[in-house]
């Protein structure tokens, strides 16, 4: 038998495994980067997400109309994902084997791409990873995070996330105790506008290993913050003040099918510092909201909070000098 030949692809994406993994059997999202080139004109994308399925992109070209035909083998979401695959000018039998593996990355995810052609195959090697590696750059371009908090006022930070839950659920884990726990801090919240509530922070519990706490961060361990409920709508608003000071963090949800829409608010942040940290903490937190909603888990808060301070401490705007 002769040997296949055999190209590997790997990409790194400023994005979730879950939704790396997910654009690949959205029929709209993946319209905008599978077999797409700039100047076709997409004319359908058919996708049959099991085992077994079969999907098809056909895309109208300067040289005429693309087919390609994938069938699955293997849907192991957000880590693998194995296909075969023909285009134009292959027959029905002439399958090629595709095979995609996720890892994750911090905060982001790698993606390694092999594609196992039959010999006969090989003179198209550099063309195939030449296709492969545009299709993976139109990929980032859709899946990269878009989620990262920024500055949108002197004193005002700003965080949407789109969350693998209905508004319902998600809901209860602004207001629940329990489960608000599990991603942010414990404690009562009285529903209703001037309500008392309480935050008691166990930050270990948010990692699913053990992991070292900070020592810069030592001081808050166990930390218990007091405030108010300033607005609540529920299950679409939430506003409230907490540990003493002026600022207030504004949650609103937004129902978009069987997911939900977050976008967290939090102004009257008086010093860059404070900022920072903000940003960063809204950012890592919700980060393992996401997991626990899509059913996975946080190994590590602290290594995500760590790149997500990294990267808002480089980003955010500088306070004007004086003098």
């Amino acid at each position: 038998m002769s040997t296949p030949v055999v190209l590997t692809v790997t990409r790194d994406f400023d994005a979730t495994p879950e939704q790396v993994f997910d654009a690949w059997l959205d029929p709209a999202r993946a319209g905008r980067f599978l077999f797409a080139t700039p100047e076709g004109e997409m004319l359908k994308v058919e996708i049959d997400a099991r085992v077994g399925g079969r999907a098809l992109v056909v895309e109208r070209r300067a040289g005429g109309v693309a087919h390609h035909h994938l069938q699955f083998e293997v849907i192991d979401r957000p880590h693998r994902l194995v296909f075969l695959f023909r285009a134009d000018p292959a027959e029905e039998g002439e399958w090629t084997r595709v095979s995609i593996a996720i890892a994750a990355r911090g905060s982001g995810a790698t993606l390694t791409l092999t594609h196992e052609m039959d010999p006969a195959w090989a003179a198209y090697e550099q063309q195939t990873r030449k296709g492969w590696t545009m299709i993976l750059d139109s990929l980032s371009r859709i899946a990269d995070r878009t989620d990262r908090a920024v500055q949108t006022a002197p004193d005002t930070i700003r965080l949407e996330r789109l969350l693998d839950a209905p508004i319902d659920r998600v809901w209860s884990f602004l207001v629940d105790s329990d489960k608000r726990a599990k991603w942010f801090a414990a404690g009562p919240l009285e529903q209703r506008p001037a309500g008392a509530l309480t935050f008691t922070f166990d930050h270990d519990a948010l990692s699913s290993r053990d992991v070292p706490y900070p020592e810069r961060f030592a001081g808050t361990r166990g930390r218990v913050a007091e405030g108010y409920v300033e607005a609540i709508d529920p299950p679409r608003l939430l506003a409230f003040h907490w540990g003493g000071g002026e600022d207030i963090a504004r949650f609103e949800l937004t129902p978009e099918g069987e997911r939900t829409r977050l976008v967290i608010t939090h102004s009257r942040l008086s010093t860059r510092t404070n900022r920072v940290l903000v940003a960063s903490g809204w950012d890592s937190h919700t980060q393992v909201l996401a997991k626990i909603l899509a059913g996975s888990a946080c190994e590590d808060f602290w290594a995500v909070f760590e790149e997500a301070f990294q990267l808002y401490d480089a980003a955010l705007p500088h306070e004007p000098a004086h003098g």
